[in-house]
């Protein structure tokens, strides 16, 4: 084979590696980054649950034989919702405060360990 040919062949090989390597890291950026959204979605969701659970367990009956008028007056003791987490739980926070975040639960225990 033509020495030209063959280097022009070796050169275009390895760009299509580079190329697939660089496709594999931003597919693998990208799973997880949907592992995470999957989880903010399952955190709303078992919220919204508790919040459906609490909503039901607070409805008002009517009476049968309720006042015909048009506005119907709330019940003067008519209860908060529950306390919730703050939105900071369902944020994604930039990686590297993500990993200070991580890193406080294990510096507390490291702290324990010593003293």
């Amino acid at each position: 084979m033509n020495p030209t040919v063959k280097a022009v062949l070796l050169n275009e090989r390895a760009s299509v590696l580079s190329a697939i390597a660089a496709r594999e890291g931003t597919v693998s950026d990208l799973l997880v980054q949907l592992n995470g959204v999957e989880n903010d979605i399952w955190r709303l969701r078992h919220r919204l649950i508790d919040l459906e659970a609490y909503l039901v367990g607070q409805r008002v009956e009517l009476p049968a034989d309720a006042p015909s008028d048009d506005v119907l007056a709330a019940p003067s003791d008519a209860p908060g919702l529950p306390a919730c987490k703050p939105l900071e739980d369902f944020v994604r926070h930039r990686s590297g405060k993500r990993k200070l975040l991580a890193a406080v639960p294990r510096r507390i225990e490291d702290a324990r360990r010593s003293g």
